[in-house]
């Protein structure tokens, strides 16, 4: 008797004190591009989902596009136009739609990668400020659901040289119009809640589409995205998109390659005195290292 008191007592602590490792389910609140399937599956496959509308959240343009910028600055001896992306922080007052989805220990730490080592870090949300969109019961009391907060000391608004990118839009609508057509209903009001719940929403956007003029070759919902984005926004931000300038995007590809390609060359050579002067005793850690600062700097280029 006293063996299973003692084994209750242990379950009972299990739960208490270390709740991710009992049975309950783990959720992560997406709110911009993880509302895609294929964006989340990008990272880690995800199947089971549920829209809703979190209370004490607040949406806005104010993630940084690139966390690398003295790589940036060292590879290209420049300052990178790079985009700004979606962010979310808690606000008193505020609401957010989004998506929940399911995630195992190893989904988990597959999407903290992706989002930590941006500009953002795992907080915890409220059950009680959970919402469901598709009138199902709401998640059982053990259950966690995580969501990847805004760090506020990097957040910045849209600039000219931090612009919103039309790619990146297309990704983050296109997932809230499969929403709508798939789960709730064809009226598109998930989507329409999306922008109207998100801020600053501004001119400073680049339209990057591959083609800007023919974009459903590759967005097959982009008459829909665009016909959304001009009832909501208006006039005054949806005529400030300018095109990508292909001369500059081509000129700056060229000037990164050039770049690296001289660092290349310098480094081949530093390694290659390196190894001499090792008389040939830790030849293959030298080639272990000289394989890795070309991939670091491959991985720069085309990042």
């Amino acid at each position: 008797m006293k063996y299973l008191t003692l084994l209750i007592a242990v379950v009972v602590f299990s739960f208490l004190v270390f709740p991710e490792c009992t049975t309950a389910e783990m959720w992560i609140f997406g709110y911009g591009s993880l509302i895609s399937k294929e964006s989340r599956d990008g990272t880690y496959p995800t199947d089971v989902y549920r829209p809703v509308r979190v209370q004490g959240i607040k949406r806005g343009w104010v993630a940084p596009g690139s966390m690398l910028a003295g790589w940036n600055d060292y590879l290209h001896n420049k300052q990178e136009i790079v985009p700004t992306y979606l962010g979310a922080y808690f606000q008193e007052g505020s609401i957010c739609n989004g998506i929940i989805f399911v995630v195992n220990q190893t989904g988990l730490a597959a999407f903290d990668i992706r989002e930590l080592g941006a500009a953002y870090n795992r907080a915890i949300v409220p059950n009680s400020a959970i919402i469901m969109m598709d009138g199902q019961p709401p998640l059982n009391d053990s259950d966690i659901v995580y969501f990847y907060n805004m760090n506020s000391n990097v957040s910045h608004q849209p600039t000219p040289d931090a612009p919103i990118v039309s790619s990146y839009v297309d990704v983050v609508m296109t997932g809230c119009l499969s929403v709508d057509t798939k789960t709730l209903s064809k009226s598109f009001n998930f989507t329409s809640e999306f922008i109207l719940t998100t801020d600053f929403w501004s001119a400073s956007w680049i339209n990057d589409r591959p083609l800007p003029r023919r974009p459903w070759v590759y967005t097959k919902q982009a008459q829909n995205i665009d016909k959304l984005l001009a009832k909501y926004l208006g006039k005054d931000i949806i005529s400030g998109i300018e095109l990508e300038d292909p001369t500059d995007v081509d000129d700056d590809y060229g000037h990164r390659i050039e770049s690296v390609e001289n660092k290349l060359i310098q480094l081949v050579a530093d390694v290659e005195k390196l190894k001499k002067g090792s008389g040939g005793v830790t030849l293959r850690a030298f080639d272990g290292v000289f394989l890795g600062l070309i991939s670091m700097m491959l991985f720069l280029i085309f990042a």
